[in-house]
């Protein structure tokens, strides 16, 4: 038998693990488990390691504009948890949860795993479209909007200042939360992004959440939650029935790496390799003739992957049918919706690829199209 093919996976946006400072952390990790294992390494805060909290507190109000105290801010095992406990804190049963459509499916499952209706609202070149929302709001009433206004999951696109102020005009008036979901805040490469609503709130209607992964690995969770006292001890509540705690450790060790500016070297250069990964991935796209003819895209400004949009007629589900049986796989854009937006439409993610892997997917692509 001959070798197997290799197998190539345009993902949906994942930092590239090989250039994480895994080393660094490493070290960190064997110093925080000695300096825990002399203090018992016993039970700890449900919120998450105090340090840690303290530290990111101030990489928070120093990075993102918040003014956020470690008191209101929860540590948890990465976004998908973050979501989950939001949704924990905020939503009854059946009270509704509007959400961007497309949109972020995992956060759609935590909604619904705490009893969520779900009221999709379209998207435009501007982020969530607000005459949507408005007309959602004539409806009924809201509990929570939750939205990734830096690069709206999957079409990449940013929430423009003017919507981002009629948002929280919004929420003020018909009393729902935003949940901001801002996990790739650190990736932006012409200037530097809108700061988040929640620095302008004061966590009045905002929950911010984030996550560390993204300048680490996926496989390295840690998020975080950020909300005025009373949601957030109702977080602290949910998390401590279902997980007790974090892992104190390795908590620690991403704080002394926050702490002596480990990670933010780290964002520094990785935002410089993933901005020319976008380039080259961009320029092989607008090379290669039957593609350029058959699909468009918007380079984004920041994060991880392009949203590509083919034409009318091309059935991006077969496309990815025939890709996977020549050795790629990729999302077909249904995944994130039933609009036509996401039907003809899929996430290239460019970060965890290097220049020859992208050439390769270029022309996988092209022979499968």
């Amino acid at each position: 038998m001959g070798a197997r093919p290799s197998v190539l996976t345009l993902n949906d946006g994942s930092p590239d693990a090989r250039l994480a400072p895994l080393e660094a952390l490493a070290r960190a990790y064997r110093r925080a488990l000695l300096r825990l294992s002399r203090e018992g390494l016993g039970y700890g805060d449900a919120r998450g390691d105090g340090v840690l909290r303290e530290v990111l507190s101030s990489f928070l109000n120093q990075a993102r504009g918040l003014s956020s105290r470690p008191e209101p801010l929860v540590i948890t095992r990465g976004s998908q948890m973050t979501l989950l406990l939001a949704g924990k804190a905020l939503v009854r049963p059946g009270e509704v949860v509007a959400v961007e459509s497309p949109g972020y499916t995992p956060a759609w499952d935590a909604f619904r795993f705490v009893g969520a209706e779900l009221c999709p609202v379209s998207v435009d070149h501007e982020g969530l479209r607000i005459d949507a929302l408005e007309r959602v709001l004539a409806r009924g009433r809201v509990r929570a909007v939750y939205t990734t206004p830096h690069h709206q999951y999957p079409t990449t696109v940013s929430l423009s200042a003017a919507r981002r102020l009629a948002l929280l005009s919004l929420a003020a008036e018909h009393g729902f939360t935003i949940i901001e979901d801002d996990s790739d805040y650190e990736y932006y490469y012409a200037s530097r992004p809108l700061l988040p609503m929640a620095s302008t709130d004061e966590l009045r209607s905002v929950v911010y959440i984030g996550s560390l992964s993204k300048l680490l690995a996926p496989g390295i969770r840690v998020g975080y939650l950020v909300a005025n006292e009373q949601l957030l001890e109702k977080a602290v509540e949910a998390r401590a029935t279902v997980d007790r705690q974090g892992e104190p450790a390795l908590e620690r060790a991403v704080a002394e790496l926050l702490e002596d500016g480990e990670l933010q070297r780290h964002a520094r250069k990785a935002r410089r390799v993933y901005e020319g990964r976008r380039d080259h991935l961009v320029s092989r796209l607008r090379a290669h003739r039957h593609l350029r003819e058959m699909l468009e895209f918007d380079v984004p400004s920041g994060g991880l992957a392009l949203w590509l949009r083919a034409r009318e007629g091309v059935d991006v589900e077969a496309w990815s049918r025939r890709a996977a049986e020549k050795g790629l796989l990729f999302v077909p854009g249904s995944a994130h919706g039933a609009e036509r937006l996401a039907r003809q439409g899929f996430r290239a993610g460019y970060a965890a690829l290097e220049p020859r892997e992208l050439d390769a997917v270029v022309t996988l692509l092209g022979k499968s199209a």
